[in-house]
């Protein structure tokens, strides 16, 4: 409440979103517990991906020229043409704007 954020929901995912708003990329170094997750801004078409210091939560990434991929499990890549997934390295943050 001190940033000014009503929230709506009891969830995490509010409050993630708002700190997302209010520090940017600085907000995952503010952040305790386990996480992994992508925020998407439809005013930019571009993304960030964040994940947990301990590395808790797997993720995992891939990106060619033509798509970026990203999910929690290895099998859903599937047999995605040209794609060799890797895990995203705990603690750390990917901006798929620049």
């Amino acid at each position: 409440m001190a940033l000014g954020f009503e929230f709506e929901t009891g969830t995490d995912t509010e409050v993630v979103l708002n700190a997302y708003l209010a520090w940017g990329k600085q907000a995952f170094s503010r952040m305790s517990g386990m996480y992994a997750l992508v925020i998407f801004s439809d005013a930019d078409n571009g993304f960030v991906i964040a994940r947990d210091p301990i590395g808790i939560k797997p993720l995992y990434f891939s990106e060619t020229s033509e798509a970026v991929l990203i999910a929690s499990e290895l099998k859903s890549f599937g047999d995605a043409e040209g794609h060799r997934p890797v895990e995203f390295e705990p603690g750390h943050w990917y901006d798929g704007t620049t």
